[in-house]
């Protein structure tokens, strides 16, 4: 959470102790989204279905990504994905993708 925020929100919150409501994280940045309690199934859904369109692979090499660059600078940052596209080019994985998106088809992932 801490680069998810400016510093003087961060203290702030962590000094103060104070509650804070779904719009203020937002705002912050400690959440993505928020919803009305009558529409967080159907929002759930929804992000279910986008997150099962992609490679369990995929999705988990991302998430470890953005964890790595959390200590990195921005050139750093911007070489370590480089690098990373690079070592994905021409995969199986990629591949199956690429094919699946130019055939209008849904990816089948193993």
């Amino acid at each position: 959470m801490l680069n998810m925020m400016n510093q003087k929100a961060m203290l702030d919150l962590l000094l103060t102790g104070r509650k804070i409501g779904a719009a203020e994280a937002l705002r912050l940045g400690i959440l993505s989204r928020a919803v009305p309690i009558d529409q967080l199934a159907r929002e759930l859904d929804d992000v279910l279905q986008h997150l099962f369109r992609g490679s369990a692979a995929a999705i988990r090499r991302s998430k470890q990504f953005v964890r790595e660059c959390e200590t990195l600078t921005y050139q750093q940052g911007m070489a370590a994905a480089t690098e990373k596209a690079v070592l994905g080019v021409g995969s199986p994985e990629m591949r199956n993708g690429i094919d699946a998106f130019l055939d209008k088809q849904e990816a089948k992932w193993s």
